[in-house]
């Protein structure tokens, strides 16, 4: 999601949340694995790109319609009824947490977070709303502890892989979205671009990340639920794509085959040797009132990247964005006619209002920097109901039309 919290920061891609905490467990290493499955022929069931459409196996287009399901795995105090005042970043509530609380207790709060904030009755309603796609934001932190060693794989990805379980049994598709790497917070704002610069700090943030993405390309080869693997939320521009590049070979070492999504990309991705690509944006400049000039924003920013992704043969894919009314009924007719995938940011928010197709009460605040820790554990194991807003009807005709 676009930083809001700091006066809607937004990234748009070209030109241009907080880490989760392992589910359960203590065993871990120091290292990821490191010998890459075998090549061969496409993998079965796996969606393909043909020129400027996605096509599954039997070659019938396929157009994913969904949401985003942050505030997950990844915090952001702002939409998740978070007050954190100990200077720590908007995504770091489990770092106050740990320094008050200490491992254990922590995690057990962090649990009980994730149990209740998104449920399988959010994938039932999700699939009564007509949706097909849910993009999952998830951390570093899924897969490492905080002194850095690897947390084991069954822990690591038990809650990616009960999210794909619930995909599947519905028949919906899933985007793994890196929405946090190792040295994008912690360390001030201004580091935020550093994984995408050249020099020695760069390169051994992007090493990073390439080797979260080796175990997650590892663990899930094979796995048709996920349509495709977004190797990075709102990166700032690359010199020379270098960012793009180290993450597209760090999947493609384990998974010939996904469809790999792209942001903040302008170049042909044959000129980079490229295959089975699609490129990503996201789209914050819409949320005022005023709709003639949010569709001349529409045609001007969504409608260059469209037409940019249509000049190299590749699709299209609006992976976040935010506008509400008559705005975002036309919004998703025109994604419509275009054939191309989108997801709204987000399914759930706390009294946030149309930042979220339904939003949790505010009687779930909390002051991570000074509740106790049974005040919190108590909130967060009841979260009560979920309102739905104005938009909720809104995506599901646009889902169904």
């Amino acid at each position: 999601m676009a930083w809001i919290k700091y006066g809607i920061f937004i990234l748009l891609q070209v030109v241009a949340r907080v880490a989760a905490w392992p589910v359960s467990g203590d065993s871990s290493t120091t290292s990821p694995p490191s010998s890459p499955s075998s090549g061969g022929d496409p993998t079965p069931g796996y969606l393909q790109v043909n020129g400027t459409k996605v096509v599954d196996p039997r070659g019938n287009t396929v157009i994913l319609r969904g949401t985003n399901l942050g505030g997950w795995l990844v915090f952001e105090d702002w939409m998740c009824g978070i007050t954190d005042r100990s200077g720590n970043n908007d995504r770091e509530p489990q770092v106050t947490l740990e320094g008050r609380f200490k491992l254990g207790p922590t995690k057990a709060l962090i649990d009980t977070w994730q149990n209740h904030w998104i449920t399988s009755a959010d994938f039932d309603n999700m699939k009564s709303l007509g949706f097909n796609l849910v993009r999952v934001p998830f951390s570093y932190r899924n897969f490492k502890w905080s002194n850095g060693s690897y947390i084991n794989e069954t822990d690591a990805f038990s809650r990616l892989d009960w999210a794909v379980a619930q995909a599947k049994s519905r028949g919906m598709y899933l985007v793994l979205d890196f929405h946090v790497w190792e040295g994008q917070i912690g360390q001030g704002s201004s580091n935020y671009s550093i994984i995408s610069q050249p020099g020695a700090l760069g390169q051994a943030q992007r090493d990073l990340a390439s080797a979260i993405w080796s175990l997650v390309a590892r663990h899930y080869k094979g796995e048709p639920t996920i349509a495709a693997y977004d190797v990075m939320n709102e990166p700032t521009g690359s010199p020379g794509d270098i960012l793009q590049i180290d993450m597209y070979k760090a999947i493609r070492q384990y998974d010939p085959d996904r469809i790999i999504i792209m942001e903040s990309v302008s170049a042909n991705p044959v000129s980079h040797g490229w295959t089975n690509v699609m490129y990503s944006f996201h789209e914050y400049n819409m949320e005022g009132s005023n709709f003639n000039k949010n569709m001349k924003t529409y045609l001007s920013e969504v409608g260059g990247y469209i037409s940019q992704s249509n000049s190299f043969n590749i699709p299209s894919y609006v992976g976040e964005f935010m506008t509400t009314g008559r705005t975002l009924t036309w919004m998703l007719q025109q994604m419509d006619a275009s054939m191309i995938w989108w997801s709204g940011w987000t399914y759930t928010t706390v009294s946030q209002g149309n930042w979220g197709l339904y939003n949790f009460g505010s009687s779930m605040d909390v002051d991570v920097s000074t509740d106790s820790y049974a005040t919190i554990m108590s909130k967060w194991s009841n979260m009560g109901a979920k309102s739905v807003t104005s938009i909720a009807s809104l995506y599901k005709a646009g889902a169904m039309a």
